[in-house]
């Protein structure tokens, strides 16, 4: 068991003095204007908080409606007048076929 522990140990220490052996990286000078420039770019192409306030609401309003107008559901007699006012009454008779 000691000995188990004791291997875990040195494998542990083995590993974590690899994390002594890395080396500074020197970064491009124009690094940070690169990311700076970046940054900019993507406050100009993003898009402001009341537009998308605005598409929001847009969107749950129609979705609204759409469900008031499927809940809705019309009575027969009145698609039939509807129906018949606008000439659209079901008639097989395509050809003046008698």
């Amino acid at each position: 068991m000691k000995k188990a522990s004791s291997n875990i140990m040195n494998e542990m220490e083995q590993t974590l003095d690899i994390l002594n052996n890395i080396k500074e990286v020197d970064a491009s000078p124009f690094l940070i204007t690169r990311i700076q420039q970046k940054i900019e770019i993507d406050k100009i192409n993003s898009i402001s908080t009341p537009w998308v306030f605005s598409i929001a609401a847009t969107v749950f309003i129609l979705l609204c409606l759409n469900v008031f107008t499927i809940a809705k559901k019309p009575q027969m007699n009145e698609v039939s007048s509807l129906a018949k006012n606008m000439n659209l009454l079901n008639n097989d008779n395509f050809y003046n076929e008698q």
